[in-house]
């Protein structure tokens, strides 16, 4: 495909499918190699026509030295030459447990492409068609289901994938006829990582044994399970918004008629109630469910009682979620909705918040804020002294199973910041002082909360 052709396509690819929108904040995220610059180039040249307000962020690992080091130096000077305000966001990777230093990469550079773009931005991506034929074979070898198979989307949520139509190569000459650089990273040939040798020694093996187009085969198998999760989940919401009783009794809720559903789609209704409750249930979980009673994760119970599923969360878990840095501004995921934060800059002035929001607190605008759950032990100094968070719970008239779920904002001296109860004195802010405004923004009922 000629250069002229593919970016003719990427542009009238946007226009009909309305990926981005027309005058948004775009943030690309941009690792020097052949796909994110072809990203970048495709982006600026189209940014005249939607009017973006574009952007780029490098995410530096600092793991591979002075290569790093000369990718983030390609980005920073290639953005000045277009005219593109350009970040470098050094981050630390520590994995933890078994994991793998790739997967605590990623989930690093993730978290800090999207606090970057914030809560009015567009992460935009590079992913292609090449990725999207790897991630489905690297999910259907670790056993998923329809969901895995739809592999990844255009748009989730925040995040954009404008170049899945398009393979590596296509992107590659394009960019190379219009002249654009790239960094080679090294670690992309190694064997170690399973999507590697999926890419290097599976799908050749497949393309040469088995079927020479494999790839379009497993594109159409993403896009035919896509359609499929599309409409499942529109049928689960439906149901859902007529059947889920969630204040049936303290730390109770109850799907009405649950045990009616076919299969495929009690499947889709338990996993929309799983991510409203702050995790993702496995195949075994999920089947575990249908049979009878059985464990979920962060200790809820769940029961079949005649032709309902009733969901019991536990009275109390003292550490309800890990602490997390907070989007200032912008929205962070909760376990249950999130924590929106809006820059004030007249204290006496606060904006109104989104919808389903409980509280709103202004805390000065003093960086370096992290949300956690409730720990045992809390306590917040007041104007009159420092409390107890249990007592301001009980003063707040907060239900029992709220409160492990309610984010409390922190910072380097203590709690900060109970949202829609209590400010800490030292962060109260004074007169027409800037300030951020926080609440707690939770789903409404039959809605999912933003994943974690």
């Amino acid at each position: 495909m000629g250069s002229a052709g593919l970016w003719e396509n990427f542009h009238t690819t946007l226009e009909h499918e309305g990926w981005l929108p027309y005058g948004g904040r775009v943030v690309a995220g941009v690792s020097g190699g052949s796909d994110s610059m072809a990203l970048l180039g495709l982006l600026a040249r189209s940014a005249p026509s939607f009017g973006w307000d574009l952007s780029v962020v490098h995410v530096h690992h600092g793991h591979r030295g002075e290569d790093a080091d000369l990718d983030a130096d390609l980005v920073r000077r290639w953005s000045a030459g277009l005219g593109i305000a350009c970040v470098v966001d050094r981050v630390t990777v520590a994995p933890r447990g078994g994991e793998s230093w790739e997967m605590a990469a990623r989930d690093v550079r993730r978290t800090a492409l999207l606090r970057h773009a914030g809560s009015d931005g567009r992460l935009v991506l590079a992913h292609h068609r090449d990725d999207q034929v790897e991630t489905v074979l690297y999910r259907i070898l670790r056993g998923t289901g329809v969901a895995g198979m739809a592999g990844m989307r255009p748009v989730a949520g925040p995040v954009v994938r404008p170049l899945l139509p398009w393979s590596r190569a296509d992107l590659a000459a394009w960019r190379e006829g219009a002249g654009i650089p790239c960094r080679d990273d090294a670690t992309n040939q190694s064997r170690q990582a399973v999507r590697n040798r999926i890419r290097h020694e599976l799908l050749p093996h497949l393309a040469e044994t088995y079927n020479p187009r494999v790839a379009d085969a497993v594109m159409r198998l993403a896009q035919s399970a896509g359609e499929l999760e599309d409409w499942a989940d529109q049928e689960a919401a439906a149901w859902l918004s007529g059947h889920w009783d969630r204040d049936v009794a303290p730390g109770q809720q109850r799907l009405a008629g649950a045990r009616a559903l076919s299969p495929a789609l009690l499947d889709r209704v338990l996993r929309r109630v799983a991510q409203t409750l702050g995790f993702g249930l496995t195949e075994v979980q999920v089947r575990a469910t249908r049979q009878g009673a059985t464990g979920w994760p962060r200790r809820h119970q769940v029961a079949w009682h005649g032709e309902d599923l009733w969901i019991a969360a536990p009275p109390l878990d003292p550490v309800a979620f890990a602490e997390r840095p907070v989007h200032l501004p912008g929205l962070t995921p909760l376990p249950d909705g999130q924590l929106w934060v809006a820059d004030v800059r007249d204290a006496t002035h606060p904006p109104d918040p989104p919808p389903h929001q409980l509280g709103v607190g202004l805390v000065d605008r003093t960086p370096s804020l992290a949300v956690r759950g409730w720990e045992a032990g809390d306590r917040i100094a007041l104007a009159g002294g420092t409390k107890k968070l249990q007592d301001v719970f009980v003063d707040g008239r907060v239900p029992r199973r709220l409160r492990p779920l309610w984010p409390v904002v922190v910072d380097s001296d203590g709690v900060a910041v109970v949202p829609g109860l209590a400010v800490a004195a030292r962060r109260t802010p004074r007169g027409h002082d800037a300030a951020w405004a926080l609440a707690w923004v939770r789903p409404p009922a039959g809605k999912p909360a933003a994943p974690l």
